[in-house]
């Protein structure tokens, strides 16, 4: 099982909000946090398998549109009892 972390940051804290629900609704994906950052922006960061997370941030995205700062996948590796992120 290929496990992966996606990360998405919108311009928007209203479709931020909009774009993690989506995310979740989309795939089996684990929210790790979403929250507002900085002034006016939104970070969402989520965890699931390769094909889910892909899909998922795709959707969000979409849903981001122009309000869309910087989206990223990552593939973790799971160690014993502990994740490491790449």
């Amino acid at each position: 099982m290929n496990l992966c972390i996606g990360f998405l940051e919108l311009n928007s804290i209203a479709k931020g909000v909009e774009a993690a629900d989506r995310i979740l609704k989309t795939a089996e994906t684990t929210l790790l946090f979403a929250k507002a950052g900085c002034p006016g922006k939104y970070n969402i960061l989520f965890s699931g398998e390769v094909a889910a997370v892909t899909s998922s941030l795709e959707a969000g995205k979409e849903i981001g549109g122009a309000h869309v700062a910087c989206a990223r996948t990552r593939l973790k590796y799971i160690g014993g009892e502990r994740a490491k992120y790449l």
